[in-house]
């Protein structure tokens, strides 16, 4: 995103310029400009940027006309919907400080924010979280998905969102949200993630290399148009929303032994859209429900990563393999051999460099250790959570706050 009176100082040594065009917060562009130095003028930004938000505006206006003359009647208002943020941190209050503030600047405003708070040990984010008036969760056994249940359970709203302590949503993050589950066929809404900084070369080649982005145009996807076993191309874990009450129906969406926390290292975001698919219902992928996220800054964290995100892809597939006798877990596995195939051939033609193959094996590799990785985890296993919204039924879960305030002006 860039405001027309953005500048670099010279010699500030930027070359390239990333920009994030947006037109009444939906994104519509994403550009790569050379720097123009310090001369540049509006002339600039008008061939480039607002070039690009033009485009925009126009298929906006011919797609409201198309639609004006297939139905001239007024749209109807969706009916209001309540809404629980629910955000899992683990030894990161200042992070969860931040965080906040960017909730609390939502519009619409969510109806609660609840902030689980993960094994804290003496790194608790209880201050923060009270100061601000949001509800504050702790729960002592370890893993993301422990920690989604728990913040399920506490939540009260008929949508609960959920985002990452190292993310920032939108401002009107949760506008459509209404408009969206209207749709009594739609389960979940997901939207990108963009990068909230690009400092360092590994934080551009995460974003590059797709990041938690899936376009800039909606999607719609049910079963009979993408597999469950593929949910994770409609959206990720640090920017999801669904139906608490669907979520609460359908039994194990967050598999105790799956993501952070875990020998498994992710996954749980898939499991949880696999879900929503296999139930029969439809994901929305909507562009302007986004948030931006802090890449991982060094190579050694970047290359972690990606074979976490490796290690989960392959875990969850054995759990459906095992548990659901899915069949097609063992096709999706494949994946990840193809995908170091290709890197490999694009790095023989040369068009791949280096890093990129470097990144598709750290997805194999991962791949690899990820059966073993969910056979040991197995222990962590739970049944599913059946208590709508008691909160007293979460293990050592402990809620500080009012029961369901509303965040502060």
């Amino acid at each position: 995103m860039l405001r027309p009176d953005t500048a670099y100082p010279a010699g500030a040594g930027v070359t390239e310029w990333r920009v994030l065009v947006t037109v009444d917060g939906v994104p519509c562009a994403r550009l790569r400009l050379p720097d123009p130095g310090p001369g540049a003028g509006p002339a600039y930004l008008d061939a480039t940027v607002r070039r690009a938000a033009a485009q925009h505006v126009d298929y906006e206006a011919a797609l409201a006309l198309l639609r004006a003359r297939l139905d001239p009647r007024p749209r109807p208002q969706p009916p209001p919907l309540t809404t629980s943020v629910v955000v899992c941190t683990h030894r990161r209050p200042d992070d969860v400080a931040v965080l906040l503030g960017a909730l609390r600047a939502l519009d619409p405003p969510p109806d609660e924010i609840v902030i689980v708070d993960n094994a804290p040990g003496e790194q608790d984010c209880r201050a923060q979280v009270v100061a601000a008036g949001a509800r504050y969760v702790r729960e002592d056994r370890v893993g993301l998905d422990h920690a989604r249940r728990t913040g399920l359970l506490a939540a009260t709203g008929e949508i609960v969102c959920f985002t990452d302590d190292d993310c920032a949503p939108a401002t009107h993050w949760l506008r459509r949200l209404p408009e969206l589950f209207a749709d009594p066929s739609v389960g979940a809404v997901t939207g990108p993630g963009f990068a909230r900084e690009l400092a360092t070369a590994s934080q551009v080649r995460f974003e590059d290399s797709g990041g938690f982005s899936r376009g800039l145009r909606p999607r719609y996807a049910d079963w009979r148009s993408l597999s469950p076993l593929r949910s994770t191309a409609m959206g990720a874990g640090a920017n999801m929303c669904f139906r608490r009450e669907l979520l609460l129906g359908l039994g194990d969406v967050f598999p105790a032994e799956l993501d952070a926390g875990t020998p498994t290292q992710s996954g749980g975001d898939m499991i949880a859209l696999y879900r929503v698919l296999a139930a029969g219902l439809r994901i929305v992928y909507d562009p302007s429900t986004y948030i931006v996220h802090r890449h991982r800054r060094d190579p050694r964290s970047l290359h972690h990563g990606m074979w976490g995100y490796g290690v989960g892809l392959a875990a969850a597939l054995t759990k459906l393999l095992v548990r659901e006798r899915e069949p097609g877990a063992i096709t999706a596995w494949t994946w990840l051999w193809e995908q170091y195939r290709e890197a490999v051939k694009g790095r023989w033609r040369g068009d791949v460099d280096a890093v990129e193959q470097r990144i598709a094996w750290d997805y194999l590799r991962g791949g690899l250790v990820g059966p073993w990785a969910w056979w040991r985890s197995r222990g962590l296993e739970e049944p599913p959570p059946v208590a709508p919204g008691a909160v007293g039924a979460v293990g050592t879960a402990a809620v500080a706050g009012a029961a369901s305030p509303s965040p502060p002006a």
